[in-house]
């Protein structure tokens, strides 16, 4: 929800017409997947780092990353939720 404005995955899925039983990477640009996968590969250098233990310190550092790379997208002017969702053949 960090990374998508608040938007859950199931409200993506609705704006971006994508079934319930696809994943919502699978449609997103680039930009998007990307996004994603740095925060993801920040929070685990900060949970290897800092030794994190439990899901809450490690959930909290994941929205907090999600938070800060949607900040990031947002000052070069690009916002997540409207972009179109990427071709599938």
């Amino acid at each position: 929800m960090a990374l998508f404005g608040g938007h859950t995955t199931h409200m993506m899925k609705k704006h971006l017409e994508i079934a319930d039983n696809r994943p919502l990477a699978d449609f997103l640009p680039t930009v998007t997947i990307t996004a994603k996968n740095l925060s993801t590969e920040i929070t685990n250098f900060n949970v290897t780092r800092e030794d994190m233990q439990g899901e809450d310190p490690i959930t909290i550092e994941h929205v907090q990353n999600n938070q800060d790379i949607r900040d990031l997208l947002l000052k070069r002017g690009i916002r997540p939720e409207p972009l179109p969702r990427k071709k599938i053949s």
